[in-house]
């Protein structure tokens, strides 16, 4: 059978993939798609080709685990949105659109390399939250110019936030 593809919010979907997998409520998101593809962008993303030879990520979550005295609390993990989109512009392009939906995949799949990465029983680790910065150019809004569009969408904002509600 011959592979279908199509566009939807800008983004170019397989026909065979959309056939198969558990699907993101609401979206044309294949969750395992989303876990493959970060999967592979902790294990293989380098950031430096020519001085590293581990990948970035996956280095950084090991000393970040190191550095955790208790590991019960968890941890914050950094990671760069200008790499992800280095890396995969369909992970970006998703984590951007949809980040209530794929941010907390991040998080389970950060826990479940470093319960594998560590050797750890999955108890003797508290969880891990990934922080998203330094998206692209393109999703940063100076705050006088954020529009409705920006709601529910991942975004860099520009600015001095005096009081939040």
């Amino acid at each position: 059978a011959a592979d279908r593809r199509f566009r939807f919010r800008g983004v170019f979907f397989s026909a065979m993939a959309m056939e198969e997998g558990s699907f993101i409520y609401g979206t044309t998101i294949n969750e395992q798609e989303v876990v493959r593809e970060f999967r592979e962008f902790i294990v293989k993303f380098v950031q430096n080709k020519e001085e590293e030879t581990e990948a970035t990520y996956l280095r950084q979550l090991r000393k970040t685990w190191e550095l955790q005295e208790d590991k019960t609390r968890g941890i914050k993990f950094p990671v760069q949105g200008a790499h992800v989109h280095q890396f995969s512009t369909t992970l970006y392009d998703h984590l951007v659109s949809y980040p209530t939906e794929v941010v907390p995949i991040f998080d389970r799949e950060l826990w479940k390399i470093s319960t594998e990465v560590l050797d750890c029983e999955p108890d003797e680790l508290g969880n891990c939250q990934a922080q998203i910065f330094g998206l692209l150019d393109k999703d940063t809004r100076v705050m006088r110019c954020m529009n409705p569009t920006d709601i529910e969408r991942l975004i860099t904002v520009k600015g001095i936030g005096i009081r939040c509600s």
